[in-house]
């Protein structure tokens, strides 16, 4: 599979655009912040899988695979003391970093497994839906204000209804993508990334 570097991450926003957008938001770097959403971009859209497809099954099975086995050999690194010293010291990992990448896998992969599934009213798994909450957990952390911030006005035509400077930047990157979401797809969106969070 091929890793995504820096060099090969294709920008969404150019400069110039995202200093328009950074007069709204105050992003804490906005460069970085620039650069990690054309990132995840790379990773999310369909064409960022190079390998050849698999079918949703063989993914599922995999992710279910990872998820166990990776729970289970943190299990297994608790060895006798000077076992488990020589062990860490041939990686060059401690146990504490080991575990804790190995725990993350699992936890992951069981995140992925359930959000691969169709939702509760049968639609099938979209790419760009995650690659939206990505973006709210994203302008979350780099601006320290909550996207789910935003007032409901019914009397406003529709596409006005919804306000928020974290709906705003979620409307202007799906925008830049070339991406068709209503306010009201990106608000569910907004709400299943707060009810994930209280969940967690």
């Amino acid at each position: 599979m091929r890793e995504f570097k820096k060099g090969n991450v294709d920008e969404l926003f150019s400069k110039d655009e995202f200093d328009e957008i950074q007069k709204e938001h105050f992003f804490k770097d906005p460069e970085a912040v620039r650069y990690r959403i054309a990132q995840l971009y790379a990773y999310n859209r369909p064409e960022a899988n190079f390998e050849p497809l698999m079918t949703k099954k063989e993914v599922n099975k995999r992710l279910g695979s990872i998820k166990s086995r990776a729970a289970r050999i943190v299990e297994d690194l608790d060895l006798p003391f000077y076992k488990s010293l020589h062990l860490h010291s041939r990686m060059g990992i401690d146990r504490g970093p080991l575990v804790e990448i190995l725990t993350k896998l699992s936890v992951e992969a069981g995140y992925l497994q359930e959000m691969i599934q169709p939702d509760k009213r049968g639609h099938p798994f979209q790419w760009e839906n995650d690659w939206i909450k990505e973006l709210l957990h994203l302008y979350e952390s780099e601006t320290g204000t909550s996207p789910r911030d935003y007032s409901y006005n019914p009397a406003k035509e529709e596409g006005s209804q919804y306000r928020g400077k974290g709906l705003s930047f979620i409307r202007a990157c799906v925008k830049k993508a070339d991406l068709w979401k209503t306010d009201d797809a990106i608000v569910h969106l907004i709400k299943d990334s707060k009810n994930r969070a209280r969940d967690n």
